[in-house]
């Protein structure tokens, strides 16, 4: 009976994973296609635009303080509960939208990276963001034993070659178990980051298969923006 508890409490916290991602997905479609994330508004007018639309499509399933939105020079930062000053988005900017706030009770993250206006290496920026993420979960795939190291490596590589620099020490954190704003107070077990040579696909804390979510942030150095993308890496 206890094996069988066992697997149904693990089928149980994927489906809880992997409908937080449907959820949150939902709702930035909503947004983008609502056409708020535009130049002339503020981030904080953005930012309850999200919060709004998420009650409408969750109820209370999002909820979560924390910053949302980060536009131009903010997308610097990676951290979403930092509060800078807010913001009026350009015409040009790259804007990152993260509900990783509203996600905190079902333990993953989301963030996709919208840009504004023509600039094509901005419009690259995206690109690569989704050919990053897209690139792990193959490796991931590929590469049963592969460890947070080497996956930290693939994606440092492939981000190099594309002109970018990491914005953080990490490209990803395990979940499914508490997660925290604050990525330097986890083990580097818990990463993916040059740090961690244990194997990714593993059991966690609580005895269960440990799964990952993406957190990829990528920043042009030289004109000062950045991208960031977070999603699964190993669930649907």
């Amino acid at each position: 009976m206890e094996t069988v508890r066992d697997r149904m409490d693990e089928q149980l916290r994927v489906l809880r994973l992997v409908e937080a991602q449907r959820m949150a997905q939902a709702v930035f479609a909503r947004v983008s296609a609502d056409g708020v994330i535009a130049a002339g508004r503020y981030e904080s007018e953005v930012d309850r635009y999200i919060r709004e639309t998420a009650r409408s499509v969750a109820g209370a399933a999002l909820a979560g303080p924390g910053r949302l939105v980060r536009s131009g020079p903010h997308t610097l930062l990676t951290d979403a509960s930092r509060m800078a000053p807010d913001r009026l988005i350009a015409g040009d900017d790259v804007v990152v939208v993260d509900l990783s706030p509203l996600l905190a009770r079902h333990e993953t993250g989301f963030a996709r990276t919208v840009v504004l206006g023509d600039d094509l290496r901005r419009h690259q920026l995206a690109e690569d963001l989704a050919g990053l993420l897209t690139y792990a979960q193959e490796v991931f795939q590929r590469c049963g034993s592969i460890t947070g190291r080497l996956l930290h490596a693939e994606v440092r590589d492939l981000a190099d070659e594309g002109g970018w620099s990491l914005g953080s020490g990490h490209v990803g954190r395990i979940t499914g178990t508490l997660i925290t704003d604050e990525p330097e107070a986890l083990p580097d077990t818990d990463l993916i980051a040059f740090r961690n040579s244990r194997p990714l696909r593993r059991t966690d804390r609580s005895g269960f298969p440990a799964h990952w979510v993406m957190e990829i942030h990528l920043v042009d150095d030289n004109h000062g923006y950045g991208g960031t993308l977070k999603h699964l890496l190993d669930l649907a």
